[in-house]
């Protein structure tokens, strides 16, 4: 059996800078890919090609992967091979520990956001919320490094192992494609697909709620970690329906608390059962009736975007988007891409963001305190405070 480092180690033969190749891991498996046969910028210009090429779904490791910005730009890669490896970790074990030496001291070189700008955008979402526009908008903040070239003796592969052996979590993946490349330790779960006889059946499990290692009893009996969580199960549950058989929608998981290497966060899962489909999902309607997901958006989802969209200063890219894979045969997943860093290779930009929930019982202080919680695995990555 391969473990999860020593695959990312020795990543897909045929790997290079510009390979499009691109590694998945959750707790049971990980799946590698590399030189794709075609390439799509729309989920419309996937379906329609896979519509026209049915002896690509008979093809036993077929599949494609890649990722969606937030703002909905996207890269995916159809392979003939998707290759699949058992793993023998629990989900958040700590991996095994790797230093790199160059990254020795960068202190100085990351770029932080101003706490008072994001106390002021967190002022102005609560006057939004009392004047009636929303319940509840995520509000986040980015990181940047400011001197990428200094890293480029490390290889994003590297980065990956060292942000995993440091913060392991389900949904982990590592993505180096034309625009992008990400490097995730992500611990939600945007969207899993799986087959059962001839249906598909569809699952998404949000997380809403956060709090530190020491502070488990305060999350669960939060009335505002509680109301705010069950908004956004019900937002997901809604978006499910419209792709969903009427009255397969079921909630199996609602509240549970687990555990990370920092952090417990409350996380749910609504299962249901696609529609009637052809061979495959139609990706089209899942992403347009599901993305982007809610718990990084809010309630209502198009009118808490519109404020986010206002209120923070700078693109997300493919942060709080997705990433991830699908193999015809046997299904996919794609995360919510949360505890990633993003390195943008047209502007030459390494940085990653985190965020907050923000509703009217909100207290700007702890929310900026909590975004500081969800920075300070991807801080100690780059030796930095």
């Amino acid at each position: 059996m391969s473990t999860p480092n020593s695959l990312a180690e020795t990543l897909p033969s045929g790997y290079t800078e510009q390979g499009f190749s691109f590694v998945f891991e959750d707790a049971n498996q990980c799946l590698t890919g590399s030189n794709p046969i075609e390439i799509f910028h729309s989920l419309a210009d996937l379906d329609s090609y896979l519509a026209k090429n049915p002896e690509l779904i008979e093809m036993p490791e077929a599949g494609f992967a890649g990722y969606m910005t937030y703002e909905g730009d996207c890269e995916f890669a159809l392979y003939e091979v998707i290759a699949r490896n058992e793993v023998t970790r629990q989900s958040n074990a700590p991996a095994k520990t790797f230093a790199l030496d160059c990254f020795t001291d960068v202190r100085n070189d990351v770029k932080y956001p101003s706490s008072k700008k994001y106390l002021e955008a967190i002022q102005k979402c609560q006057d939004y919320i009392k004047e009636g526009d929303i319940y509840q908008a995520n509000i986040t903040q980015k990181f940047t490094i400011c001197h990428p070239e200094e890293l480029q003796a490390t290889s994003g592969s590297q980065l990956y192992q060292k942000l995993k052996s440091l913060n392991p979590a389900p949904y982990m993946g590592y993505m180096n494609f034309k625009n992008y490349e990400i490097i995730s330790s992500s611990p939600e779960c945007f969207l899993s697909l799986e087959p059962k006889n001839e249906d598909w059946f569809i699952s998404s499990s949000p997380i809403k709620g956060t709090a530190k290692l020491n502070e488990l009893d305060y999350l669960l009996k939060s009335e505002k970690e509680r109301a705010e969580h069950i908004m956004i199960l019900d937002l997901i549950r809604n978006d499910l329906s419209r792709i969903c058989e009427p009255g397969s929608i079921e909630v199996p998981e609602i509240l549970a608390s687990h555990k990370f290497t920092n952090l417990y966060h409350l996380i749910s899962t609504i299962n249901g059962k696609l529609k009637a489909q052809e061979a495959l999902p139609n990706f089209q309607d899942i992403f347009a009736a599901c993305f982007p997901g809610g718990s990084i958006t809010g309630a209502p989802k198009i009118r808490a975007m519109e404020i986010i969209k206002e209120l923070e200063s700078n693109p997300r890219g493919p942060y709080t988007g997705t990433m991830g894979y699908f193999r015809f045969k046997d299904g996919g997943k794609f995360n919510i891409l949360i505890r990633s860093f993003v390195h943008d290779k047209i502007n030459n930009e390494l940085s990653f963001h985190v965020g907050a929930g923000i509703t009217a019982q909100s207290n700007p202080e702890q929310e900026l305190q909590e975004c500081y919680l969800k920075a300070e695995k991807l801080l100690e990555v780059l030796n930095a405070n």
